[in-house]
């Protein structure tokens, strides 16, 4: 059995999570890439939303065939953002996610926030996403890329794996999840 969990944003990551091997399987991430100067700016978001619905299908499509499918869907839960327009694209990233997995594959998604699912991980919820991707190479040696920095110390953005290292801490603690709800039918 599987579970299979998201961290979504222009450049989403996400992590097939073997309940029964008790470990990540199977990982990887998509951006949503959108050449401004042929799209309209109005027509950007609307873009970036169909992107999004048609790169998640196609992924589920392919871990049905290849990897045996999954029954649970997670993903982070948002937390409001200072910049508005990112709290709406990000909402309605969920909102296609939720659709596209009860539509499609009659899964409803259970939401997490990345802190508790952080301290499920490892035992401290205000990791930073580095140390949660160190951790994460270390516990089931996933071989995650760590982003590069810029010379005044911040992330360079589209460099990294700290989105996959998110997902995997969200399907983490939805393993430890459906393994409680096992262990109570049992």
């Amino acid at each position: 059995m599987n579970v299979l969990a998201f961290d979504t944003g222009t450049t989403t990551g996400w992590c097939l999570f073997s309940v029964d091997e008790k470990r990540p399987i199977k990982w990887g991430k998509f951006t949503l890439e959108v050449d401004e100067k042929k799209v309209m700016k109005e027509r950007i978001l609307g873009t970036r939303l169909h992107q999004f619905e048609v790169q998640l299908i196609s992924l589920m499509k392919d871990l049905i065939v290849h990897e045996g499918g999954f029954y649970f869907v997670g993903a982070e839960i948002l937390s409001m953002q200072r910049n508005m327009k990112v709290t709406i694209y990000l909402s309605s990233l969920l909102g296609i996610l939720s659709k596209v997995t009860e539509e499609n594959i009659k899964i409803p998604v259970s939401f997490y926030y990345v802190t508790e699912a952080k301290k499920a991980l490892t035992g401290k919820g205000n990791l930073e996403k580095i140390q949660v991707l160190q951790f994460l190479n270390h516990k089931y040696d996933m071989k995650l890329v760590e982003p590069e920095f810029t010379k005044t110390g911040n992330l360079r953005a589209g460099t990294g794996d700290l989105d996959i290292a998110d997902a995997t801490a969200i399907a983490h603690i939805l393993f430890l999840d459906v393994q409680r709800a096992r262990r109570l039918l049992e």
